[in-house]
Order: C-alpha cells, then sequence, then structure tokens
C-alpha cells in the first residue's frame, strides 16, 4: 500500500532523514524563498507555508522526474505559484459568498514576512489584486529578485510576456499608489 504523501509534514532538520540527499538539499535552501514569495501573494505565513509544503509535497511524488532538472526549484516555485493563484481564488469566492449571506468577511491579518516587513502592507494587497499571472511576475521579480529570463522558465512562458506583465503590473500598481496616498505624501514631505 502506498504512503499517503498529501500528509506527510516535512522540517529541515527531519527531511534528510528519509528522503533523497538532494531533495533534502532542495528543501533546506528553498522552503524559506518559496514561502515568502507565495506570502507576497497570499498575505499570510500560515497559509504560505501550507502552500508551499504542499509544492514540496508534490515535488517529492514526482522526485523520480523532478530530480533530474538542472533545477527542481523552478518546479516548487511554479507549483506554489498556482497553488496561491488557487488559494486566492478560493479566498474571493469564500468572501462574496459571506457577502451574499450578509457576514462581514475578516480583513487580512498584518502577518509579518520573512524579513519582519508587513506583505500587507499597501503595496502587496494591490499586488494581490492584479491578475494572476502579472501578481506572480511582481513576487517573482521583486521578491526573488529573479532575472525575467529566469521568471520565463519558472512560470513557462516567453520572455516577451514576462515583460508584458511586468510592464503592465507596475502601471496599475503605480496608478492604485498614487490614487491611494497623495495625502500621505503631501504630509511626509512638510
Amino acid at each position: 500500500m502506498a504512503a499517503d504523501l498529501s500528509r506527510v509534514t516535512l522540517s529541515p532538520s527531519h527531511a534528510s532523514a528519509f528522503v533523497a540527499p538532494r531533495f533534502a538539499l532542495l528543501y533546506d535552501e528553498e522552503f524559506g524563498r518559496v514561502t515568502a514569495v507565495v506570502q507576497s501573494l497570499v498575505g499570510r505565513r500560515d497559509i504560505a507555508e501550507e502552500i508551499a509544503q504542499d509544492a514540496f509535497v508534490i515535488t517529492y511524488s514526482r522526485w523520480g522526474r523532478i530530480g533530474g532538472y538542472d533545477r527542481p526549484q523552478d518546479f516548487v516555485r511554479r507549483v506554489a505559484l498556482n497553488r496561491a493563484v488557487s488559494s486566492l481564488r478560493r479566498r474571493s469566492a469564500e468572501r462574496r459568498a459571506l457577502a451574499r449571506a450578509g457576514h462581514r468577511a475578516d480583513a487580512a491579518s498584518g502577518t509579518p514576512g520573512v524579513d519582519g516587513s508587513s506583505v500587507d502592507a499597501p503595496l502587496w494587497q494591490h499586488v494581490r489584486n492584479l491578475p494572476a499571472r502579472q501578481a506572480q511576475v511582481i513576487a517573482l521579480v521583486y521578491v526573488e529578485d529573479l532575472a525575467v529570463d529566469h521568471v520565463a522558465q519558472i512560470l513557462g512562458i516567453s520572455h516577451s510576456s514576462v515583460k508584458t506583465h511586468l510592464q503592465r503590473a507596475r502601471s496599475t500598481l503605480a496608478d492604485a499608489m498614487r490614487t491611494e496616498t497623495p495625502t500621505t505624501i503631501r504630509r511626509e514631505r512638510r
């Protein structure tokens, strides 16, 4: 009988005890980074860790194939980003259903990011409202600090598509931030 990998919880200190050494190394090196990128999209650390964990479980279940890739961490990121988008869609649908039922949806918590900064800052709230692909590109470029070519490889899209999504996202974010903060900017100049 095959083991149910959906219930496996890996921790960096215990991962190498029962998995392939290369996978354990991947997990140790990438879990925090993947979690940070996902957190920038979903806004909550607990949800980001769960999504990252799921992405690593999926990677482990396919390790026979994924382990042969030059950059298996790109596969993990792609899975995690796709699951983050699905989570956002599900949470949005839940909020709409609650609103129709007359309940007020809870506001996102101000969960701090990996470096202690809040990922619920206004900018990241706007990023989470972008179309999925634009939000993914922004997260990979600004949280992971990846080059456009690398983002294209992770997402399985062309270099020019990444640049287009990045330009559109930047424009949308600039407009959103410009309309949201004019009084704040004036106050800071004094």
